[in-house]
């Protein structure tokens, strides 16, 4: 499941808990480019929760988000609490033209703020 939140700052909040499908992107993509052409939003926290990885389905529709907003993203910092979610930062962080680092549950607070740097 994704649930996005739109925090009003510099960047918007993904908070993944599970194993992601395709369902889970079709609900999801429209909502966060919708909030992307709007408030021009260019980095994104992504906060893993008992990961679990994706469907094959939802991998294809992860990868081609991905694919598709290459460009899109100056930074993307991605929060969690496994290897299972360092590992699937570093299966997607080749996709995006942007930073993309994977930080440990307990340095959250490091992940918003390299957000807001620069």
């Amino acid at each position: 499941m994704i649930i996005f939140k739109e925090t009003g700052g510099t960047h918007m909040v993904l908070d993944v808990t599970g194993r992601l499908s395709r369902e889970d992107y079709e609900k999801l993509v429209p909502r966060l480019e919708k909030a992307m052409e709007e408030h021009g939003h260019r980095r994104c926290l992504i906060a893993l929760h008992d990961f679990e990885g994706w469907t094959m389905g939802g991998l294809w529709q992860e990868l081609r988000f991905d694919l598709r907003h290459r460009k899109d993203f100056d930074r993307v910092a991605v929060v969690g609490e496994s290897k299972l979610a360092e590992y699937a930062t570093r299966l997607t962080a080749p996709f995006f033209g942007g930073q993309v680092r994977f930080f440990p549950q307990e340095r959250a607070a490091e992940a918003t703020q390299w957000l807001q740097v620069g």
